[in-house]
């Protein structure tokens, strides 16, 4: 079971403090409000697990389940090239596991 807790830790610790930090660090978040970096990401890796590919809409919906209330509208203005440079965390995520030791 250790292995499983290993890997819980890492995908909450990727999932949760270090996609926030980044988030700031890229300027995609600017102040804390209704978005957090690792809302973003939760919501869109759940709604294009749910989904190939989900409308606006759908994944919009799917920000509800992570605490992520914006509309359509919303969300779409938050693609930007500051978002483009949160999603890019591939080698934090590398880090991070290597941390944990998976």
């Amino acid at each position: 079971m250790s292995v499983f807790n290993d890997v819980a830790q890492a995908i909450q610790s990727i999932l949760g403090e270090q996609t926030d930090q980044l988030a700031k660090e890229t300027g995609f978040i600017k102040r804390e409000r209704k978005v957090t970096g690792s809302g973003f990401i939760k919501t869109l890796l759940f709604a294009w697990m749910q989904n190939k590919s989900p409308s606006v809409e759908g994944i919009a919906r799917a920000g509800f389940t992570h605490k992520l209330h914006l509309s359509a509208q919303g969300l779409t203005q938050r693609f930007t090239q500051e978002s483009s440079c949160s999603l890019c965390f591939g080698e934090r995520i590398n880090k991070s596991y290597q941390e944990h030791g998976c």
